[in-house]
């Protein structure tokens, strides 16, 4: 190849490398502009979110000039954006002011992380967001986000006024009242319920086991009531316990328990009221009407059960036999032999020594299980449940013999016993009540006929 032969190969390839490097260069072009295409696009986006949010939003360079703010910061200043952007906070605001945010924006920047900060401007309270922001070239700048809260400052205050007269009123209450968390660690104490329980502080009242605050019976219902709270939502309205206090005295109080918000947080209410007055009354009531009862079937004499109780409660027995047939019942029935001429010798006085005497005599001879009553005058009646007549036959002779042995002296040095008569039957099934009793009593009066002091029945 000649020498003009090889320059021109030079030259071709020559164009050849421009040309690529011209279709390289208009791609870089045009990735250059598809790049400024998106960075404008996110700045657009950036700008139309920090726009649409209520917070006002800046960014300051590393000489704490703004570089970027939002309408709302703008809005605030009473500025145009334009006016703010490249100015300090000491060419915006009062020079107080202004110290205040630079010392906010320091500590930003040596906190390395969010600073938040509280505070009043032009009596509105606003809350700031600051954090260091890397600008490059080793610059660091700071960001911010500022927001009104002034309606939350004023409801918090509001809801502080609101607990802190609730809370007053609470200390006032003669109830004891308890504010305790789901768990049941008390976290307020009135005064009212430190006098209940005796103790001097909140604090005495919490270190106290629970154990030792109630009677051991109110200590294992309160165990129930934890177990079943562990277990799901369980919190029983209302409930009565009975508790010691620190100088050992049981009072009886009534609980009720209601959810509330204490401190903005779910808690429990828990109101006491002594009732311990009240159920001493209702026990008295209750003695009393014990006593009442048994007066009216109780013969005031001889202590046994009168005859209007006698029927009461035969009437169970027999329906119970009735509806077992295995069951069995039996009735004695025994009568003094001469009372009345006993009366007349010695006088009615004497003669309840005998039918006191008599009654004590029937009690120490029967079992748990049975029950004696005064059936009229000198006559006493026997329900002996579970028990045949061959059995009752035993009972029967006990009471004879064992009163037999009794002595009275109703005349100085003058001893004299006392007998009886004693009819004794069993029930047959479906028998009627008076018919059964009919039955006793016709043997009884076989006994007196026979000679008296002596036992008959069916055997």
């Amino acid at each position: 190849m000649n020498e003009q032969d090889k320059t021109n190969a030079e030259l071709i390839e020559e164009i050849s490398v421009l040309k690529q490097r011209i279709r390289e260069l208009e791609k870089s072009e045009s990735d250059l502009k598809q790049a400024e295409q998106v960075l404008w696009e996110s700045k657009e986006l950036y700008r139309t979110f920090i726009n649409a949010t209520s917070d006002m939003v800046y960014l300051k360079d590393d000489q704490f000039r703004n570089i970027v703010v939002n309408k709302s910061l703008a809005t605030f200043f009473g500025k145009p954006e334009g006016e703010i952007i490249g100015k300090s906070d000491f060419e915006l605001m009062p020079q107080i002011a202004a110290e205040k945010c630079r010392q906010t924006d320091l500590e930003a920047l040596s906190s390395q992380s969010v600073f938040v900060s509280e505070e009043i401007v032009r009596d509105q309270w606003y809350e700031t967001l600051k954090f260091p922001v890397e600008l490059g070239h080793n610059r660091i700048g700071v960001g911010g986000f500022i927001r009104d809260t002034t309606d939350r400052k004023q409801s918090e205050e509001a809801l502080r006024a609101s607990e802190e007269n609730f809370r007053q009123s609470l200390d006032k209450s003669p109830l004891g009242i308890r504010i305790v968390t789901e768990e049941g660690e008390t976290i307020y104490a009135n005064q009212a319920i430190l006098n209940i329980y005796g103790y001097d502080s909140i604090e005495e009242l919490k270190a106290t086991p629970v154990e030792k605050r109630y009677t051991s019976e109110s200590y294992a219902e309160f165990r129930v009531r934890r177990e079943k709270r562990k277990r799901g939502n369980y919190h029983p309205p209302e409930y009565e316990i009975s508790i010691v206090r620190k100088n050992s005295e049981v009072r009886h109080l009534q609980v009720s328990r209601k959810e509330i918000l204490w401190n903005g947080e779910r808690q429990f209410q828990v109101i006491y009221q002594d009732i311990t007055e009240r159920k001493r009354t209702e026990e008295e009531l209750r003695d009393n009407e014990k006593k009442y009862r048994e007066l009216s079937i109780i013969d005031d004499l001889t202590q046994l059960y009168n005859a209007r109780y006698f029927y009461h409660q035969l009437k169970m027995e027999i329906g119970r036999v009735n509806r077992y047939e295995e069951h069995y019942l039996a009735i004695i029935l025994l009568d003094l032999d001469d009372f009345k001429q006993f009366n007349d010798a010695y006088g009615h006085v004497e003669g309840d020594q005998v039918l006191l005497r008599l009654g004590q005599v029937v009690k120490k001879c029967l079992r748990q299980t049975d029950s004696a009553y005064r059936y009229g005058g000198e006559e006493f009646i026997i329900i002996l449940p579970m028990t045949t007549s061959k059995n009752a036959a035993v009972t029967a002779e006990r009471i004879r013999t064992e009163f037999k042995k009794e002595k009275f002296s109703p005349l100085s040095g003058q001893d004299v016993h006392v007998t009886m008569s004693i009819g004794l039957a069993q029930y047959k099934p479906q028998e009627d009540m008076k018919a059964f009793v009919n039955r006793v009593d016709q043997l009884m009066y076989q006994a007196k006929e026979e000679g008296k002091d002596r036992i008959c029945s069916e055997l």
